[in-house]
């Protein structure tokens, strides 16, 4: 259900997604001018437009350009009137560009893509480029189409007839804010939509980088280096406090800024739809992570102005042959048969030494390297001047364009290749092992396909080496209703594909990049510490036990003492049931499931990083407490935990086995959903995800859908037969959830939280990392915050409701304004760390603080479920990266 209407905005983007990358021309007369002869386009003559030599005033030379839709450029001849047009709309190599009444026609409408300081024209119907026939530099050359190569005889200088003349050059730059001195930033590199801009300290990546391009009237856009989007104004509101947020390049008034100086060097930023609202840092703030909006001029205050600082790339590697080991496969960058011919896509093959897998790099300058193979003398470049996922990366004579040109950005254990006209990576297509694989540019996703080593090379630097500082592995641990690998058919809630592997099992992704990692399955609606215990049990081996003292002292929801009681041991002894881990293989005789990392323990290199989502973080901090402190109250009630010698238990303290807890959208301080509104809410959002499963694996119904609600200790449990729907309602009918505190609903809850809070400690030796998430937007009128578009609609209710819910009751934890942004789950107030709790904000570079909250600020654009890719309409590229960029953070870990 889900799947399908969020693949259908995939299947959008990826047709759009020349559209993202096209800047558009603004309507005016323009000469138009090949680069590699500096004459004119002429259109005096019948027939074929050819080049000749520019003539002052002539109209035969000179070209209306305006907006076809979509971002399409028609060129229409202001001596005839007739527009640019491809010959009987011929997708052929070599057909006649000509002129003709503008009718419509894709073969009349035109792509600009930048290329150098100029553009090439792209016909909407062919996607090949218009093109000077054989180099032609003489009077007469005719003008055609042609496959793209991004050459100067299919590169054009568009120079306006009139006076528009750029205030600022064009070029990349760092943008500062006046009263702050912090860089204008995108939150963790994101590549995703809707992730509105912050301040941060300016650390010279890729994410505070920005181009800006003139593109006449007095406009520019502003597009972040590494994520290739633009700023854009959301929704193209300009009321004040609007969030400035990046999004694809779509050439509306939304992505165009008027660049003007304030008198002292800096300069404001204005929106095109109102020149009176420039960028603006939130509350004049002076912190890190304050969010960049729209305001009203006012004056022009520091906080609304911006100090433009040009980022020259200097050269990172010295001139010379080279080799390129893939991290991935271990393999050379190969030519396929050692081939000189140009055409030829580019693959893996096992090491040899040979030519063909030896390259030229040569700075050619601001950073950016041709490369050549040695055996053939051709270029690399990406086929067609392509600028979306799986474009072929070849060999072709050398020419100079942008799509010739690579960035070679250091980056884990080797370097990532970046094309400049593309923003994207060259990538191993699979991320393949194989020999014969070949080279594409897609995605950058940060995994080991798009990284090389380069070898034997004239004193290369060394590549700063992946901190290897221990090998811990990462359990997920999932939040409130979430599964195990086999259930719901199979469907991930870590990645969200079906099956076992592929680049939506984030598991094995992560298993793939060098990072052991085992998928937890606990209690979905139980509470934090059933859940806790369970985790315990799961990753070391053993019999569930909730201990005497817990199983016999529940709380009601008014905290007085619950006559109800758990079944204490679930070890299949006495008619209970069995829920059991072996912790060695050799020693199973009842067959049960076996633990996940059984020599977790105090030895050296044994402990683990735990990863929660949702009500896995309240679920991974009991346990951390529990492992450290231990629990007197069992101790007292049952002495002989003290012997661990049959089996470990989590009571008796002093278990230093946890490297580092990090949460993503994780329920610190509840969520004001509530208690009973939230199962009521939950279980039915289950029940629909469910029915998404089942629609997706062929299934008529849910009822032989496998799926365990996992309250065996209440006694619920799933009947033979009984049908997941029938189970869910008797489950969600129980008075457990309205009346104890000992549920997942509670914990989650504001009160909940506010419990789990005083009574769990941080501990000075263990890292801690937060990630927070936002899919919601402040409406002008009221203030209160609703879902955007790309919003899960399963979560669309969820979000509407807490972005107005307000609390102010006795004994209750006030919820007010700043509650209501949301991941349209959880509030994003919420997640970054315990109320109480010492926290910093972190970029996610250098040094994290233990015993502190590293916080990486607010996944933009994010719902509940994006930030775990389970029924998301994120790239797998990009929760994966999110994913492995952490794990090597983890992995240089000391502790």
């Amino acid at each position: 259900m889900q799947t399908i209407g969020r693949a259908a905005v995939l299947a959008a983007a990826a047709c759009c997604s020349w559209t993202a990358q096209a800047l558009d021309i603004p309507a005016g007369r323009y000469l138009v001018k090949p680069d590699h002869s500096g004459l004119c386009l002429d259109a005096g003559a019948a027939g074929q437009v050819q080049q000749k030599t520019c003539v002052a005033g002539s109209t035969a030379q000179q070209f209306d350009l305006s907006a076809a839709g979509s971002g399409y450029t028609r060129l229409v001849n202001v001596a005839t009137g007739k527009s640019l047009d491809v010959n009987n709309s011929s997708t052929a190599d070599g057909t006649a560009i000509v002129t003709w009444n503008y009718g419509g026609g894709y073969n009349q409408q035109f792509f600009a893509l930048k290329n150098g300081d100029g553009y090439v024209l792209k016909p909407r119907h062919s996607a090949k480029c218009l093109d000077l026939k054989d180099w032609s530099t003489d009077d007469g050359g005719l003008l055609q189409q042609w496959n793209c190569t991004g050459a100067a005889n299919q590169t054009y200088q568009l120079v306006p007839t009139g006076s528009d003349v750029a205030s600022l050059p064009n070029g990349r730059y760092a943008l500062r804010a006046a009263h702050s001195n912090l860089c204008l930033d995108v939150p963790n590199s994101s590549l995703s939509n809707y992730v509105q801009l912050q301040q941060w300290s300016c650390n010279g990546t890729a994410a505070q980088q920005w181009d800006v391009n003139y593109i006449g009237g007095s406009r520019y856009e502003v597009r972040n280096v590494n994520s290739g989007k633009c700023a854009d104004l959301d929704n193209s509101y300009t009321y004040d406090g609007n969030d400035i947020q990046q999004y694809d390049c779509n050439q509306t008034h939304a992505q165009r800024w008027k660049i003007e100086g304030a008198g002292d060097g800096s300069m404001f930023l204005k929106s095109t739809l109102d020149t009176n609202k420039v960028w603006d840092v939130s509350n004049v703030s002076t912190a890190p992570g304050a969010r960049i909006q729209i305001w009203s001029l006012n004056g022009g205050a520091a906080n609304k102005r911006w100090w433009l600082d040009p980022v020259v790339g200097a050269r990172n590697l010295a001139d010379g042959d080279y080799t390129l080991r893939n991290v991935n496969s271990n393999k050379c960058l190969d030519v396929p048969g050692s081939s000189t011919s140009p055409g030829v896509q580019l693959q893996q093959w096992s090491c040899n030494g040979g030519s063909a897998q030896r390259y030229t790099l040569t700075h050619i300058g601001d950073g950016y390297y041709r490369i050549l193979n040695v055996n053939s003398g051709l270029a690399l470049q990406v086929r067609s001047f392509g600028i979306s996922n799986n474009w072929a990366i070849e060999q072709i004579e050398a020419h100079g364009g942008d799509n010739q040109l690579f960035k070679l950005e250091a980056y884990g254990v080797g370097y990532r290749l970046k094309p400049k006209h593309s923003y994207l990576c060259a990538d191993v297509t699979g991320s393949s092992s194989s020999d014969g694989a070949l080279l594409q540019q897609y995605s950058c996703n940060g995994g080991n396909a798009q990284l090389f080593k380069l070898e034997n090379g004239p004193a290369a630097p060394t590549p700063p080496a992946a901190i290897t500082n221990n090998s811990y592995p990462i359990v997920l641990v999932h939040g409130f209703t979430g599964w195990g690998r086999n259930e719901m058919l199979g469907l991930k809630y870590w990645g969200g594909g079906f099956g076992n592997g592929g680049d939506r099992d984030l598991q094995e992704v992560l298993k793939a990049g060098g990072y052991p990692t085992y998928t937890a399955v606990v209690g979905p609606f139980s509470s934090a510490q059933d859940r806790a215990i369970e985790l315990f049990y799961q990753i070391k081996g053993g019999c569930v036990d909730y201990g005497a003292y817990h199983s016999t002292h529940l709380l009601k929801l008014d905290g007085t003492l619950d006559s109800r009681t758990l079944i204490r041991k679930l070890d299949g002894q006495g008619g209970r049931p069995r829920k059991c881990w072996a912790a060695d293989p050799a020693n199973n005789p009842n067959n049960d499931p076996l633990a996940l990392y059984p020599q977790w323990g105090n030895d050296p290199g044994k402990k683990i990083h735990l990863i929660g989502h949702s009500l896995g973080a309240p679920t991974i901090r009991v346990l951390l407490q529990l492992l450290r402190n231990g629990d007197p109250n069992e101790l007292a009630a049952d002495s002989s935990l003290y012997n661990e010698t049959l089996q470990k238990n989590p009571y008796t303290g002093g278990k230093n086995w946890i490297s580092s807890l990090t949460t993503v959208s994780g329920s610190m301080d509840g969520t004001s959903l509530g208690t009973s509104p939230m199962t009521d809410t939950l279980i039915p959002l289950l029940n629909a995800t469910a029915a998404a499963a089942a629609a997706l694996g062929g299934l008529n119904s849910t009822d032989s859908l496998f799926y365990d609600f996992k309250m065996e200790q209440w006694g619920l449990q799933r009947s033979l037969g009984e049908s997941l729907s029938s189970y869910s309602n008797r489950v969600q009918a129980s008075p457990i959830f309205d009346q104890s505190r000992n549920t997942g609903a509670y914990d989650c809850s504001p009160e909940g939280a506010r419990d789990l809070n005083q009574r769990i400690q941080t501990f000075s030796d263990v890292y801690y990392y937060s990630y927070a998430a936002q899919s919601t937007w402040r409406g002008w009128l009221t203030g209160h915050h609703y879902p955007i578009l790309a919003t899960n609609p399963l979560l669309m209710p969820i979000g509407i409701y807490v972005g107005q819910k307000t609390v102010n009751e006795p004994g209750k934890v006030v919820v007010d304004s700043s509650w209501w942004p949301s991941d349209s789950a959880l509030n994003t107030r919420s997640m970054r760390a315990p109320a109480g709790a010492p926290w910093v904000n972190y970029s996610g570079s250098g040094t994290p603080q233990p015993g502190t909250w590293n916080y990486l600020g607010i996944l933009q654009g994010w719902d509940h479920m994006d930030v775990t890719g389970l029924l998301s309409d994120k790239s797998p590229a990009t929760v994966n990266a999110l994913y492995l960029t952490h794990a090597s953070r983890l992995k240089a870990l000391s502790n």
